[in-house]
């Protein structure tokens, strides 16, 4: 009887000890054991100036320029330490605050409890890209007496400035000119009428530059 008691004695240690062992390979990781969350940064402001793309960051401004960092969900700016690699270049400041200092590229390191964001920086000036638009002018033209209509193209004829008086306000009457011959070798009227012609032309309405700021077309003369 005593060697059957020590028996289920045995078998209930066993089982405890299986159960024990099963308990500690499911229990819950610690926070403390849970990986670091990836850290992320934005521009706060200002909105046009600077641009960021992935882990590219290109400043056309001058001033402060205010980065957020986030860790998950969670704002942690004021807790997180920024580095740069060049400090003539670009000098940080409390808050996620930089300052571009002059010309030229950096890199960046934003670090929050060991875990990293680097960036690739670039201070330069603006790159314009020019914006057309098009437009419907008045031209000085001349209508021949068949209905044909000729808008004097401005530009520097040499020959239209020293035999047709609209060549002296710089315009060029050549094709008109052309067609005049044509009618007289046909023995054809070509009596001409000083009109206004309605001509489309294309202009530069504005500068944009990657970064969002834009300017007038008078402001870059």
């Amino acid at each position: 009887m005593k060697t059957r008691e020590n028996c289920k004695k045995w078998v209930r240690g066993v089982a405890l000890a299986v159960a024990l062992s099963l308990a500690a390979t499911a229990a819950p990781v610690l926070p403390s054991q849970a990986a670091s969350k990836k850290v992320t940064v934005s521009v706060k402001s200002p909105k046009k100036g600077v641009k960021l793309s992935g882990s590219k960051l290109t400043i056309h401004k001058k001033g402060k320029v205010v980065l957020t960092v986030k860790s998950g969900k969670s704002n942690v700016t004021k807790k997180a330490t920024v580095k740069s690699s060049n400090k003539n270049v670009l000098m940080f400041g409390s808050g996620g605050t930089v300052i571009p200092k002059k010309n030229g590229k950096t890199n960046l390191t934003v670090s929050y409890k060991g875990a990293k964001k680097k960036l690739s920086v670039t201070v330069a000036g603006h790159s314009w890209k020019a914006h057309k638009a098009t437009k419907t002018v008045k031209v000085p033209g001349r209508k021949c007496v068949c209905g044909k209509v000729f808008p004097l193209e401005k530009k520097d004829c040499e020959k239209c400035k020293k035999y047709c008086w609209y060549g002296k306000d710089g315009y060029c009457g050549c094709k008109g000119a052309e067609h005049t011959r044509n009618h007289i070798l046909n023995d054809e009227p070509n009596n001409y009428q000083n009109i206004s012609v309605k001509k489309k032309t294309t202009y530069i309405d504005y500068y944009l530059c990657a970064c969002g700021e834009k300017k007038t077309a008078k402001e870059a003369k």
